[in-house]
């Protein structure tokens, strides 16, 4: 079930909203509230390329907006070493009603953030306005002054050690990969980037989430061969394929099956789309051996993005 958002409705009379923001400006503020990637803390790590394909604009264009709601509005802190960031007045409007469970999710949800600066600059912002939630007034005395720096020392120490695949900021989606480039970091900014964009456009299929040797080579070849333009594409065509999605059939395909190189061909030509009644098509025979070949793929697949600890790298 999708989660809900709530946005104020006070938010289109705010003196700054009225005075200061474009009609822009207020698009990009309530997709800051909204998107699939915000937390109910406010604070959530962020990737320009995906919120450039989620609003329609360039990556430049989210750059810009981004400098002007932290520099100019004082509505935003980013940190651009975790890539996180944080709506300084989320809080006062996002709950409504609190209790233990909206106080276990928000607890949670700070565990989960690495930068601890962040959510002391979202207290201190918020700590003294009337009228805050009880529940939100309760962990702000807890976290603020009891546990912050306590955590802060113990994350800090833990984040050495992490292995990262990386969420930087990156300049197009559509830029060409170059496979010979001699940096490590860029081959696996653009690796993420397509997982990235694969758990965003293809919601139907289970979420990959975890990269392995297998996985990080069938990007790397895919992105040699075609492109991230193109990927991108057969994303989208998969997405909309009920066949390969499983709204017609038990077995839906994941992220390993779409990247194999004899898949991601059939998928780009286009022998998954629905036909003109809206049903899955095929071009394969419903009782071809190659459709049964195709639905035994879909469930190794299937048990692999359950259990991806089990997949050979």
């Amino acid at each position: 079930m999708a989660i809900k958002r709530i946005v104020d409705t006070g938010f289109w009379t705010d003196d700054k909203v009225v005075d200061e923001f474009t009609p822009e400006d207020r698009y990009f503020m309530l997709y800051l509230m909204t998107n699939p990637h915000s937390s109910q803390l406010g604070i959530y790590k962020f990737n320009k390329r995906i919120m450039a394909f989620e609003l329609g604009y360039s990556v430049e264009a989210v750059s810009v907006l981004l400098d002007r709601f932290q520099d100019k509005y004082h509505v935003v802190v980013i940190s651009e070493e975790t890539s996180e960031i944080a709506i300084l007045n989320y809080l006062r409007y996002s709950i409504i009603k609190g209790g233990k469970p909206v106080e276990d999710l928000l607890i949670r949800e700070i565990g989960e953030i690495k930068n601890k600066d962040l959510i002391g600059k979202v207290f201190e912002h918020i700590k003294d306005y009337k009228n805050l939630n009880l529940t939100v007034v309760k962990v702000i005395e807890e976290i603020l002054y009891t546990k912050l720096n306590i955590n802060d020392n113990e994350n800090e120490n833990d984040n050495e050690n992490e292995e990262s695949y990386t969420d930087t900021p990156h300049e197009s989606c559509n830029e060409s990969y170059d496979d010979t480039s001699s940096d490590p970091v860029k081959k696996t900014d653009k690796i993420q980037d397509v997982v990235d964009l694969f758990n965003t456009i293809v919601p139907s299929m289970p979420k990959v989430k975890s990269l392995t040797a297998t996985r990080k080579k069938n990007i790397t070849l895919r992105l040699k061969d075609f492109g991230m333009e193109k990927i991108v594409e057969v994303f989208h065509k998969a997405e909309a394929s009920d066949f390969l999605c499983g709204r017609v059939k038990e077995w839906k395909a994941g992220f390993d099956w779409v990247m194999k190189p004899e898949n991601f061909v059939k998928i780009m030509e286009g022998n998954y789309v629905n036909n003109e009644n809206g049903k899955a098509k095929s071009t394969m025979p419903e009782t071809s051996p190659e459709r049964q070949k195709a639905y035994e793929e879909m469930e190794v697949t299937a048990a692999v993005d359950l259990w991806p600890d089990l997949e050979a790298e």
